[in-house]
């Protein structure tokens, strides 16, 4: 009695897991399609999602959303090089700009002269100004440069404590007097220690007129002047500035970039605009530091056409990267309040500029060096 009561549990159990199999079945051939979905979303989720993801970073990378350099410099300018065989070299180099001939130009303030790096024959060259360094006040001299600009064959040069622009060719020893009076002042004609200039598309040149805190516009086909950024401490922080050091033009913003030294700050301004934003620093210039947003000191500003700026924050010791306006800086050289000799280090880092490939050139002021970080 027993075992034919259990054999008919047995069979009352096989008859129920085979209508729980067939509901099963009937539930799969009736939702196939939804069922089919759901799979193939899990498939997407789990493993495609992930590969076009780190397709997507790869991309990014190769797109040049990241930038990175080595952080160890390699010295191609310093003491030993000399100029054209003479026992000259490098002073304190304040600029640093690739030339139309794919030389490598630097502005040397200590020696009131422009020179050249020439990569082919590793020499480097005079281009305006004296061998032996001294300083004068006409067509063929310089006191204390501080920048220059390119525009085709033409070199603006930026002669800070002559107060004026001149303007000369590569291949000449004479320069014109293209804007300033010679004399100290602040009159639409005049200057007071000019540290940068850069150039826009409409034939216009700006000027950041250091010691007269502010910008001059001069227009080379109608010789125009215009004034902008006067400061005036009666006026909102973000309408005038202080100690303009170094300027570039952004032509996809069409705005300038301005590097404020004692302002503690980057901005930008797009033109003819009544206030500038900012890019990094202080807004109100009152706070300097060492933090990833703050400055101690500005020397240099360059930009690429990516929006990204780079900094020389000269007190600091280090090269900051900013992608974008507005973001937390990257320290890409140098190591912060660290001056040292070894290639990791400065001492008092006051130019830069970059090549094509974006490999950064840092003048390393008082190590009298010129600093490559190449690019990863």
């Amino acid at each position: 009695m027993e075992k034919k009561n259990s054999e008919k549990e047995s069979l009352q159990n096989s008859d129920e897991s085979s209508s729980i199999f067939g509901k099963f079945w009937s539930i799969i051939r009736s939702n196939w399609l939804s069922i089919t979905c759901a799979l193939i979303i899990c498939v997407i989720t789990i493993v495609v999602v992930p590969i076009i993801y780190s397709i997507e970073k790869s991309v990014q990378k190769n797109n040049e959303t990241v930038l990175l350099w080595n952080t160890k410099g390699i010295t191609i300018i310093n003491q030993m090089t000399l100029l054209m065989n003479t026992n000259n070299s490098i002073g304190l180099i304040s600029a640093l700009e690739f030339g139309p001939d794919g030389n490598l130009y630097l502005v040397d303030s200590m020696f009131h002269r422009i020179i050249n790096y020439d990569f082919k024959l590793n020499s480097l060259n005079l281009i305006f100004g004296y061998f032996n360094g001294t300083s004068g006040n006409d067509s063929s001299s310089l006191n204390s440069p501080h920048d220059i600009q390119f525009n085709s064959n033409q070199m603006y040069i930026v002669d800070s404590l002559n107060h004026r622009i001149l303007v000369t060719t590569i291949s000449s020893k004479q320069a014109s007097n293209l804007f300033g009076t010679g004399q100290s002042g602040s009159s639409n004609t005049q200057l007071n220690n000019p540290m940068s200039i850069t150039m826009d598309t409409n034939s216009n040149i700006y000027i950041a007129d250091y010691g007269n805190n502010r910008i001059v516009q001069f227009n080379l086909i109608n010789n125009q002047t215009n004034i902008y950024l006067s400061f005036n401490t009666n006026q909102l922080r973000n309408t005038y500035v202080v100690t303009p050091i170094s300027l570039k033009y952004h032509s996809l913003t069409n705005s300038l970039v301005i590097g404020q030294q004692m302002g503690y700050n980057v901005i930008r301004w797009t033109l003819n605009s009544t206030q500038w934003t900012l890019i990094a620093g202080s807004v109100s210039s009152e706070l300097n530091g060492t933090s990833r947003t703050l400055f101690n000191q500005i020397c240099a500003i360059d930009i690429d056409d990516q929006m990204n700026t780079f900094i020389a924050d000269c007190q600091n010791q280090r090269i900051q990267y900013f992608q974008g306006d507005g973001t937390k800086g990257r320290t890409i050289a140098g190591v912060i309040q660290a001056a040292g000799t070894n290639p990791y280090l400065f001492n008092y880092p006051n130019a830069i500029t970059f090549d094509q490939n974006r490999s950064l050139y840092i003048s390393d002021s008082q190590n009298q060096r010129i600093q490559l970080f190449q690019r990863i």
